[in-house]
């Protein structure tokens, strides 16, 4: 049975789709979010901080949120511009737990949180989600 520990963990895969969805709706990426990992280091994905990802973060593989975290934890190294996409991350990250959190727990309780599993989850659920959910499953 599911104790609702994991949906922190679940949240932080969805948040990748959520993120790379983002980042297309606010013209970051100029083509749909991949769905499988997205950009490296080198990728516009990551905005302002396209330069600090491949300096700070070049070793890690990206995917799963991983150059994020990376680049969350070096934070005090990046450029003002990296540090206020970082902040703007984190606040649509906050946004997709509040609107999918009910989501996750009614459709993904079972789900293992790790490698996508509660972000396709959430995916194969799109029609059944709440409406916020469902906007931030689709980036928006």
């Amino acid at each position: 049975m599911y104790d609702g520990s994991g949906v922190r963990a679940g949240l932080r895969v969805a948040m990748a789709i959520v993120l790379l969805g983002a980042a297309t709706a606010a013209g970051v990426v100029g083509q749909p979010a991949p769905r499988a990992p997205g950009p490296g280091p080198s990728g516009s994905a990551f905005g302002p901080c396209s330069d600090e990802a491949k300096r700070l973060c070049g070793a890690v593989k990206p995917g799963q949120g991983r150059m994020y975290r990376c680049l969350e934890q070096k934070e005090a190294e990046v450029s003002a511009p990296c540090k206020e996409h970082l902040q703007q991350r984190r606040a649509e990250f906050r946004e997709a737990q509040g609107a999918c959190k009910q989501d996750i727990e009614k459709f993904c309780r079972e789900i293992r949180p790790g490698q996508g599993r509660v972000a396709s989850c959430l995916k194969s659920h799109e029609a059944e989600l709440s409406p916020p959910c469902r906007g931030e499953v689709r980036g928006r």
